[in-house]
């Protein structure tokens, strides 16, 4: 090890430097030996010279005994110098070989420190509880972990599986989170989501496209908002949020909480940015990688962007408001109202869907027409009905293998073909049972098909196991439906329009945001439109043509694969390269699905598919009718990009800045339900799993704001996954990670108050709306009840006709065909409402019959409501049922005694309706917004002659009003005294002494005009018959 390396060589060099020690200290012993040695010598010869004054005689035998010495000395010294210069020449070496040992020491050193740094680095993480909290990573541990789908009490079991695989002797697991923690860190997760996805929007240079989706879980209505962003010239998909709430399911409400949730990604921010001022108050760099929250604006998709939506009303007025608002707020922030562009997008998925949902409806019933004899012989609990859907719903459940259904097939089936039928291709169902996609009609059609004669032989089969009989119900069913030739014809058709239809839409639908450098972009789908329109048209003409492999395979979007490469590779891939296997799994043999299907529907060798030609012209037919009639549909979104109406968005009306701004453009919204298909599967699997959490298990995945490249160290998709980059979070600085996390912890609690509030809003707006349905209802039983005493009252006064020679009296005597008709409604309608009797209904109008006329009404009223009513007798009183309350009128044995009705909550009674019905009336009749007399009057003026004479009549006049001088009418009820003069309608009236003031006259003369007869407005000179109680 690197350690130990460095060991050894510390050692090494320590020997070398005593050893280089050692000679250096011999060296110095020499030297001072011979200095001693000097030294010594010239301490004698200055002994000498002091006794040489004394020893005179000896002095000249000691100069010869010095000299002798000096020379010795001499001799010596020259040898020591030869001796100190070999010592100073090793010593030089050996200081050399020091430096270098020196300068390999503190490599070695700086070497020593950074393998301690990296040793730091690999030293395991403790798993523990820091100052009663757990830190940030293992905070981090447990969200990644459930970023993955790790169910919350597998992730302690998995982190100590881990470790003591992989670190068998490292005890870094002191303590282990509790579930309690695990569970809350999924808030943890959906801020850090959310907060990666405001600051890959922030940092992004533009914004390309907008997507926003709906759904519903648990009967709460969520929405989300996912956008198209490209940084650095990369492309990336991020969803803002998956779990959008707003107070009501209007567009309106939608888009305010949209905008709203754009000011939360900024707090989100502003968050993260106070944690990291907080952590690390010095590392400027590492607030400046934290994006401006200005960037966090709807604004910026101002710019050239698309807002795509799927197609129904709601969503397609949710984009124009959107649209609206950018546009607002991009010019409140300085752009120009030129400047300013934004496109709305629809989803060409759900169009198609639009249109084969309606194809369906009319290929199943034409066939209904077809076979309504048989359908009416068949018994009922088969139901067999011939919906398309309902037939591969039984499929799948019968014959799939991955079907989880308890009376289904599907495995004993696949193991019938290994035995029976080993070398064959079996094309492979359709799942039907997990969705309601409106393509499911033609796409589970190929299948069925070219599986059919195996189907019959393992029905005929097994029915023939079990003794010829089937109390199967669903196998019934089957070997009823797929015996029939209409039904073959139903799926050879359906299957050419898979593979001829519905493949190359929905692949240029899918890939229309990568074949911009083909010029094809979002608005060339309208071309698509245009050219089957132009082959609907042909086959309308002729309806062979629906079988004519030339004309469905090659002709209809060749204009496109002539000119998108990608398209026709597509195409071509899928006949002649796309393969499959053998049932028994034996690999030599390819099949070509799809080519051996074209072979079969355009070429067919099958007896049953043989003679279906006629038929199939006819249903091919139909088929043109149904998609002519879905493209044309004004009221639907298909009709804006067809060139033949000029729809707006078609290629025939746009201009070419448009349509370049389309290139590039997603022509799908499946972006956004990806994140749904996610969230549900969470809530799924999680009964209570709250919905902040579960969209946000979701929206972590789409934004992969965890991935690790994982793809890279596995084996199988390592081609695959050599494009595989980082997610988000994992490409921070690791401090700024650390700061987010603890931004994360301290915001959870903030964020899951914030989804409480707004489910909380959103739950008593839903029962705001259903107290106000509520009341509303009960207004409505009001009415009714008004509109019940009204006809009642008018069903026991002169209104009503009351026998079958006195309705066509009246009716011959009324002016007009409109008056006719009014006069006999009215008369069915006093015993439907009036006296409350629903079997003297009748409707004015049907699709089938268009408008009833007059005179077919009053059959009815004579030939069945007049003998009904001679049969009851009139009631004696209005039929006012009209209670807000519950109308279920069946009970299940003896009905409880329990009291459950609470004043406090439920509307009122029946009675209490009734009487505020009476009040309300009155106050109306009071207040002279209504006017009850007029309708008590006959349908036809009386005759001014001797009979009118003692008739009570009324009389409008006009008045003044002594205060103000400003007009009124009132009505003065009297009795006709005398005819004055018939001809002119002049009549002498004995006026109500009662009601007469001082100075009017008892007896008046009075014109009755026929035009004044009972107007429905009260003018002066008006009369009618006075029905009210004269002494009142």
């Amino acid at each position: 090890s690197l350690k130990q390396s460095v060991k050894d060589t510390t050692r090494e060099l320590s020997e070398v430097t005593d050893m280089s020690l050692h000679v250096a200290e011999e060296c110095i012993q020499v030297k001072n030996s011979s200095d001693a040695k000097v030294r010594q010598s010239a301490q004698q010869a200055e002994r000498s010279d002091a006794l040489s004054k004394a020893r005179l005689e000896k002095l000249k035998k000691s100069k010869e005994k010095v000299v002798e010495l000096r020379e010795s000395l001499d001799s010596t010294t020259e040898a020591f110098e030869v001796q100190l210069a070999k010592a100073h020449a090793e010593i030089g070496v050996l200081t050399e070989m020091l430096s270098d040992s020196n300068n390999e020491v503190e490599d070695l050193q700086e070497a020593l420190v950074a393998t301690r740094k990296e040793l730091a680095k690999l030293k395991p993480h403790v798993i523990q509880k820091k100052g009663g909290a757990w830190d940030e990573v293992v905070t981090q541990l447990v969200v990644e972990c459930l970023s993955h789908r790790t169910p919350p009490l597998s992730i302690c079991p998995n982190i100590v599986s881990v470790v003591e695989l992989l670190m068998p002797e490292a005890d870094i697991i002191k303590e282990l989170p509790g579930n309690r923690f695990v569970r809350y860190c999924r808030t943890i997760l959906a801020q850090v989501s959310q907060t990666l996805a405001a600051y890959n929007i922030a940092v992004a240079d533009t914004i390309e496209q907008s997507h926003t989706d709906g759904t519903s879980v648990r009967q709460t209505a969520m929405q989300n908002f996912v956008v198209r962003a490209t940084k650095d010239g990369t492309e990336k998909k991020i969803t803002l949020s998956s779990c959008i709430l707003s107070e009501n399911e209007s567009a309106e409400s939608i888009a305010h909480a949209i905008l709203q949730e754009f000011g939360h990604a900024r707090s989100l921010i502003t968050q993260w940015k106070d944690a990291t001022m907080k952590l690390y108050p010095e590392r400027q760099d590492l607030h400046d990688l934290i994006p401006d929250i200005s960037k966090l604006c709807i604004s910026r998709l101002g710019l050239k962007s698309f807002t795509t939506t799927d197609t129904c009303a709601t969503a397609r007025k949710l984009r124009r408001i959107l649209n609206e608002s950018i546009k607002e707020i991009a010019i409140e922030k300085g752009l120009s109202a030129d400047e300013v562009m934004v496109f709305e997008a629809d989803c060409w998925q759900h169009l198609r869907n639009v249109w084969f949902g309606g194809v369906s409806a009319a290929v199943s019933e034409h066939l209904r027409e077809i076979l309504a004899d048989d359908l009416k012989e068949l018994p009922t609990i088969y139901r067999i009905n011939l919906d398309i859907d309902d037939l591969f719903r039984c499929i799948d459940k019968e014959f799939s293998r991955t079907a989880n259904y308890a009376k289904g097939h599907g495995s004993e089936f696949f193991w019938w073909m290994r035995e029976f039928h080993p070398d064959v291709y079996l094309y492979p169902v359709v799942r039907a049972l997990g969705g309601t996609r409106q393509d499911l009609c033609v796409e589970a059609a190929p299948a069925v098909l070219m599986n059919l004669p195996y189907y019959l032989q393992y029905l005929h089969w097994r029915i023939d196991a079990t003794g010829g009989k089937c109390d199967n119900i669903l196998q019934t069913k089957l070997w009823l439906m797929l015996r029939s030739a209409e039904v073959v014809s139903m799926l050879r058709v359906l299957s050419i329009l898979h593979i001829s239809i519905c493949l190359p839409t929905r692949w240029l639908a899918g890939k229309t945001h990568e074949l911009r450098q083909f010029n094809f972009g979002y608005y060339d789908m309208g071309k698509t439109l245009d050219l089957m329109e132009t082959a609907f048209e042909s086959i309308l003409n002729d309806g062979s043509l629906i079988y004519d492999e030339a004309f469905m395979m090659d002709s209809i979007f060749a204009e496109i694969s002539e000119t998108v490469d990608p398209f026709r590779e597509y195409l071509k891939y899928m006949s002649e390269d796309k393969g499959g296997y053998r049932v028994d799994g034996n690999q030599e043999e390819r099949f070509l699905p799809v080519d051996e299907l074209r072979a079969a529907l355009f070429y067919p060798s099958r007896a049953d598919i043989m003679q279906t030609d006629d038929l199939c012209s006819e249903l091919g037919v139909v088929c043109a009718m149904a998609f002519l009639k879905e493209f044309r549909d004004t009221s639907k979104a298909t009709h804006n990009y067809l060139s033949s109406i000029d729809g707006q968005f078609s290629l025939k009306v746009i201009p070419d800045n448009m349509k370049k701004a389309g290139l590039g453009k997603e022509a799908s919204n499946s972006t956004s339900e990806s994140d749904f298909a996610s969230a549900k599967q969470a809530v799924k699997d999680y009964g209570t799993l709250r919905l902040d959490s579960a969209a946000a298990a979701g929206q972590t995945r789409t934004n992969d704001d965890f991935g690790r490249c994982h793809e890279l160290f596995i084996n199988i998709t390592k081609k695959d996954g050599m494009n595989a980059k980082p997610g988000t979070l994992h490409t921070l600085p690791k401090e700024l990670v650390r700061s987010l996390f603890y931004a994360a912890r301290k915001g959870a609690p903030r964020l899951r108050k914030r989804h409480d509030d707004a489910l909380n809003i959103l739950n008593q707006a839903k029962l705001e709306k259903l107290k106000t349905a509520q009341v509303e209802n009960a207004d409505k039983a009001v009415e009714g009840n008004i509109v019940a005493m009204n006809y009642y009252e008018m069903g026991v006064s002169e209104r009503r006709w009351k026998t079958a020679h006195e309705a066509r009296t009246v009716f011959n005597q009324l002016s007009s065909d409109t008056a006719r008709l009014k006069a006999v409604k009215e008369q069915i309608m006093i015993r439907r409402l009036g006296f409350g009797w629903e079997d003297c209904a009748h409707q004015w109008s049907s699709k089938a019959h268009g408008t009833y006329s007059c005179r077919e009404l009053l059959d009815f009223l004579i030939h069945t409501v007049l003998p009904i009513e001679r049969k009851r007798g009139v009631p004696s009183e209005a039929a006012t049922d009209f209670s807000s309350s519950v109308s279920i009128n069946y009970n299940l044995g003896t009905v409880s005694d329990l009291k459950f009705v609470d004043e406090n909550i439920h509307m009122k009674s029946t009675e209490e309706l009734t009487m505020d019905a009476i009040q309300e009336r009155e106050r109306r009749e009071e207040e002279h917004e209504t006017d009850r007399q007029s309708h008590l009057q006959p349908n036809v003026a009386p005759k001014i002659d001797q009979s009118l004479v003692g008739f009570s009549i009324e009389v409008c006049f006009e008045y003044i009003n002594d205060e103000d001088n400003s007009t009124y009418l009132a009505w003065c009820d009297g009795v006709v005294h005398s005819i004055s003069n018939e001809k002119n309608r002049m009549v002498m009236i004995k006026w109500n002494e009662k009601k007469l003031v001082e100075g009017d006259q008892k007896i008046g003369r009075q014109k009755l005009g026929i035009r004044g007869w009972n107007p429905k407005t009260p003018k002066s000179g008006a009369w009618r018959k006075f029905v009210g109680d004269p002494n009142a």
